[in-house]
């Protein structure tokens, strides 16, 4: 996962919005996967804008963000480009979040099934936080 303040404030500060693009990509060094989806769960402090990439949805009852992204073909991300998606994000950080790291994505899943063995699979991921975007500046703690 790579993120990328778009633009805002920083370091956050209550009351005002930062805007993060979160590139996400799913490579696979050996095998074929097939029925690959990510699915992103967003804090509720999190406000979905946008996303681009191939099979990208946003359920709102849910604050979900789902990638279907279908067939991973061996080697992709290693000696070939990997499925890529890119997530626009914001947050308006509360008083209550006042020195804190918030979290821009909670923890997460890819799953699949690897065709070679022919098993599903889950791995679990973990949340990404604020202090990733912009080279940890200040660990991106929310000021007031």
């Amino acid at each position: 996962v790579t993120v990328t303040r778009k633009d805002g404030v920083m370091p956050l500060r209550v009351g005002q919005t930062t805007t993060y693009d979160l590139t996400f990509s799913v490579g696979s060094v050996n095998n074929d996967l097939s029925q690959v989806r990510v699915t992103l769960p967003l804090p509720t402090h999190m406000t979905f804008r946008d996303a681009s990439g191939s099979g990208v949805t946003f359920n709102e009852r849910t604050n979900e963000v789902v990638w279907d992204i279908g067939t991973v073909t061996h080697g992709a991300g290693v000696v070939g480009p990997a499925p890529q998606m890119i997530v626009t994000l914001s947050i308006v950080p509360s008083i209550d979040q006042a020195g804190e790291v918030p979290l821009l994505v909670n923890n997460y899943t890819i799953t699949g099934t690897d065709t070679f063995i022919n098993k599903p699979f889950t791995l679990p991921q973990s949340g990404v936080e604020a202090r990733v975007a912009d080279h940890d500046y200040t660990n991106n703690v929310v000021t007031e």
